[in-house]
């Protein structure tokens, strides 16, 4: 169905306006605030319903407004009342019989509200995309939900295997290291024995030291009183015997000394290298058993991780897969439309890197593919299109036998519909305007 004919009365700016569309294309022009969007206005205000009208729908200074919109088959009127606020939906047949539901009616042949392809173009990827799953009756909500869950776990294990893996890295790995540390109980009592045992000979061999310091202060002693023998007479007899008596202990000291280095000479060294050697080495060994245990149990974390990162992997894999098996079976309004996550493609590509005219095409299609049993589509800021857009626009309305009604500030096209002061402007020209 598409509009035969269309009145309006008192709607926004409009006074009284009364249209009959010829051709698949209809202009709508005149300055600004003359009542164009009014008048496209008006035509969502009778197919879409009550949620789509502004909260002022009628004319500044008027108590009624009235919209007769006629399909063909059907004949939809709306009237606004100031009064009351309030809204009344009347629908004929062709024969005129009242049709019961009408908005029932209404809700059927225009499952959504009217649609304009250029504000299909405006939208934010992620709502163009949720438009067109609507529209092919796909709902990857659920799965979407289980992918994001999939992939930011397995983000999380590749960051966690990344880490394992460089803490593997950095530790060594000895492959000739044995599985099991090695006692040192053994090694480190034949050590502790060979000290002991050598203890009694560091000790005499330290006294033997203080015995050859004291030996050295004597001999000191014998030369200071040698000294005063020869320079203090007086004294001999004193010095003579203190001299005696040094020698005497010197005698003693020197009989302490030989007896020393005898039992020093007779000693049987123990060796103490060859434990403190062993304990080094097992040391040495254990320590590399420890660090291939940290090895074994650093790389059973990274192979953990990696597990669970394939698995996360699959699962998106099969996810990914579900989801390209129902675009496969999805009945898109144009070839070559789909959608990948939260974005429009068109043939492959992202839509806003899609030409203007293969972004009209595909929104055209989806806005006739979204109301297919009211064949009107209505676009508002129409002069924003070039001149090449424009003719695109009725090369498409031909093609899908569809009704666009654009709305443009100028028009040099003869059939345009002129507004001007909330009234149609009529010229000679204006066949299918009154």
């Amino acid at each position: 169905m598409k509009i035969i004919g269309l009145q309006v009365e008192n709607v926004k700016r409009l006074k009284v306006v009364s249209v009959k569309p010829q051709g698949k294309t209809v202009v709508i022009s005149g300055r600004n605030a003359q009542g164009k969007t009014s008048l496209i206005d008006s035509i969502e205000y009778a197919l879409a319903g009550k949620d789509s009208v502004c909260e002022v729908p009628i004319r500044q200074g008027q108590e009624k407004a009235r919209i007769v919109c006629d399909l063909g088959d059907i004949v939809v009127e709306r009237t606004f009342t100031a009064t009351s606020g309030d809204s009344y939906l009347r629908v004929r047949g062709k024969d005129g019989t009242p049709v019961k539901s009408p908005q029932r009616l209404l809700d059927v042949l225009c499952e959504h509200r009217a649609f304009d392809p250029l504000s299909f173009v405006r939208l934010k990827p992620a709502e163009q995309a949720e438009t067109l799953r609507r529209l092919v009756g796909l709902d990857f909500t659920a799965l979407e939900a289980k992918r994001k869950e999939c992939y930011d776990s397995r983000t999380l294990a590749d960051r966690e295997l990344i880490a394992a893996k460089a803490r593997l890295a950095a530790l060594p790995f000895h492959a000739d290291a044995p599985a099991q540390e090695t006692s040192a109980a053994e090694a480190q009592k034949a050590l502790d024995d060979a000290r002991k045992h050598n203890d009694t000979a560091r000790t005499l061999r330290a006294q033997i030291e203080i015995y050859r310091r004291q030996d050295a202060s004597c001999a000191g002693d014998i030369s200071h009183y040698e000294r005063e023998i020869a320079d203090l007479e007086r004294k001999l007899i004193a010095a003579k015997r203190e001299r005696d008596d040094c020698a005497h202990t010197r005698e003693g000291i020197l009989r302490s000394i030989t007896l020393g280095q005898t039992a020093i000479d007779s000693h049987q060294w123990a060796d103490e290298q060859g434990p403190a050697k062993a304990l080094d080495d097992i040391a040495a060994v254990n320590r590399r058993v420890r660090e291939n245990a940290a090895h074994a149990q650093q790389n059973a974390i990274a192979q953990e991780k990696q597990a669970e990162a394939d698995r996360l992997t699959h699962e998106i894999e099969a996810i990914d897969a579900e989801k390209s098996g129902q675009l496969e079976w999805a009945n898109f309004p144009l070839p070559g439309l789909s959608f990948d996550g939260d974005r429009v493609l068109l043939d492959k590509v992202p839509f806003s890197q899609a030409s203007q005219a293969q972004q009209l095409q595909a929104a055209v299609a989806i806005g006739l593919a979204l109301n297919p049993k009211i064949r009107v589509i209505l676009i508002r800021d129409a002069s924003l299109l070039d001149d090449d857009s424009m003719r695109l626009m009725g090369e498409l309305a031909e093609k899908h036998d569809a009704q666009i009604w654009l709305e443009v500030v100028n028009s040099d096209n003869p059939a345009a519909v002129i507004i001007e002061d909330g009234e149609i402007k009529t010229t000679p020209a204006k066949a299918g305007a009154q």
